[in-house]
């Protein structure tokens, strides 16, 4: 009898824990919300998150405040989410590169693809294949057979193992050109070369390319299977027979691992109705980016395709986090 009282109880106190957990979920957010950014203020993943951020405050009546922490590739504000009490009330502005960084930084201690619970893709920005108008190409196998007969040609990107370095390289590849890599702090930190000729080529996100056209700067293609809708003009590298040469810079918020499937699947809700709103889409517009939105789950699978595909490449290409 005693033995059947102690069970009674335990269901109890667990059917106490389930419903006191349930009735938790339904209130949230019932405070504010820290959403890290791991990486400086004033960058594409630092402005994405605030504008969200303002529109989630909105939404779901509680503070939405962004933290930026850098450094590391974004390791630091990384590991900070993934050590973060899975509750909800620390997600992150996570960008491509968290898909390569265990390929980069191997004695990680923590696993980047695996400790996260993705919520949403926010935005996917199309990275552009740009020269100098001095370079006498207009598309992309022009480029190919310049670089051939002129091997010693180099170029740029958004920074050392970024996802616009890992298109360099993947370019180089496929092709089996041979080009120098000149590392810069940031797509702001090389585009003023490019136009001002001392680096001749620059693979970048096309929200940093597009106030360039029509000047010193030739945009030949973006490494997307479809044009964009922001400069529908240029062709893709699919059109001009590069089949296998695509690759984007996204960003997403993410949760840590273990976060309830309610908190994401209210989060995710309140941001595609953020992403659909005509505030939020007219914000993105100015900084040259179109909302993406979509599942969670779509969002983890895409997560888990770049890990395979961009973490080969660093490898093959021998990129280090240096």
């Amino acid at each position: 009898m005693r033995k059947f009282q102690k069970l009674i109880s335990a269901a109890t106190a667990t059917l106490l824990f389930a419903s006191a957990a349930l009735a938790q979920d339904a209130d949230f957010p019932s405070k504010p919300v820290t959403v890290i950014v791991p990486f400086s203020a004033g960058g594409v993943t630092d402005i994405i998150a605030r504008v969200l951020a303002d529109e989630l405050s909105q939404s779901l009546g509680q503070p939405f405040v962004v933290e930026n922490k850098p450094g590391a590739g974004s390791a630091i504000g990384v590991e900070q989410l993934v050590r973060s009490n899975p509750d909800g009330y620390t997600l992150a502005m996570i960008a491509a590169n968290v898909a390569t960084m265990e390929a980069l930084y191997p004695t990680i201690a923590f696993e980047p693809t695996e400790d996260i619970t993705p919520v949403a893709n926010v935005t996917t920005a199309a990275i552009g294949i740009a020269v100098h108008e001095s370079i006498p190409v207009s598309s992309l196998p022009e480029l190919t057979e310049y670089i051939r007969a002129n091997p010693d040609i180099s170029f740029t990107s958004c920074g050392n193992a970024s996802p616009q370095h890992i298109a360099g390289e993947y370019y180089k590849s496929l092709t089996g050109l041979e080009m120098t890599h000149v590392n810069y702090k940031g797509c702001g930190a090389s585009i003023p070369d490019v136009l001002a000729g001392r680096v001749p080529l620059v693979f970048a996100s096309i929200p940093h390319l597009i106030p360039h056209r029509g000047g010193t700067l030739k945009l030949l293609a973006i490494a997307s299977p479809e044009r964009s809708d922001l400069i529908p003009d240029v062709p893709t590298t699919v059109e001009m027979g590069f089949e296998d040469y695509t690759i984007d810079a996204w960003f997403g918020i993410v949760a840590p691992k273990g976060t309830p499937e309610a908190i994401v699947a209210k989060l995710n809700t309140a941001i595609n109705d953020a992403l659909r709103s005509s505030s939020m889409q007219d914000r993105m517009t100015l900084q040259n980016l179109i909302p993406t939105g979509g599942t969670a789950e779509e969002f983890d699978e895409r997560i888990q395709r770049d890990k395979s595909v961009l973490g080969a490449l660093v490898e093959k290409a021998g990129i280090t986090a240096n």
